[in-house]
């Protein structure tokens, strides 16, 4: 089993991460003679694995992706922006110094995390 994150971005002070789970499916070959993979994506929001979409094609990769990032923005957006002092992305909050969320302490919107 393989997991690693495919996006990362804050949305009104929310840390939304989207994670790719991909695992081999023992004994099961595809028509072509290589192995058959089971990926599904994570919704990470503040820190807490929240959803999982449904397991899906590797043609449908892209697709499930983007949905499961729509859903983080959709929560943002419904929960509003987050209160000082709450989450600060693993800095000390308050820190008039602290990075404000995003990839080496710079904002980050809605743009995917570079690499």
């Amino acid at each position: 089993m393989s997991r690693h994150s495919v996006q990362k971005f804050v949305r009104l002070g929310h840390d939304i991460e989207i994670i790719k789970d991909c695992r081999t499916l023992p004994g099961q070959l595809h028509p072509e003679g290589w192995p058959t993979f089971e990926v599904r994506y994570g919704l990470i929001f503040d820190g807490q694995l929240t959803n999982w979409s449904d397991v899906v094609r590797a043609a449908d990769d892209e697709r499930t992706a983007l949905r499961m990032a729509d859903l983080g923005r959709r929560r943002a957006l419904r929960l509003g922006p987050r209160a000082a002092g709450t989450g600060c992305s693993g800095t000390p909050c308050g820190d008039p110094a602290a990075p404000t969320g995003g990839e080496n302490g710079t904002e980050s919107s809605d743009q995917p995390a570079a690499g």
